[in-house]
């Protein structure tokens, strides 16, 4: 998984109950939500998994989720 953190601002993430959606914010303002159960796409180095949605909340960092 892969996000922008342009900043020294601490920027978390968490996991919905379940453990499949990971979601955080970015440094650009954007959410992004990740299926943690969907296999990568395709070889890499290392492997990066696609976001299932990515959506601008705000137009500043987006520090932390819930």
């Amino acid at each position: 998984m892969e996000r922008r953190v342009a900043t020294n601002q601490r920027v978390t993430f968490d996991l919905d109950p379940s453990g499949q959606f990971l979601v955080s914010g970015d440094t650009d303002g954007f959410v992004t939500v990740w299926d943690t159960l969907a296999p990568p796409p395709g070889p890499g180095d290392p492997p990066v998994l696609p976001p299932r949605l990515r959506f601008r909340a705000l137009r500043d960092c987006v520090n932390g989720t819930r």
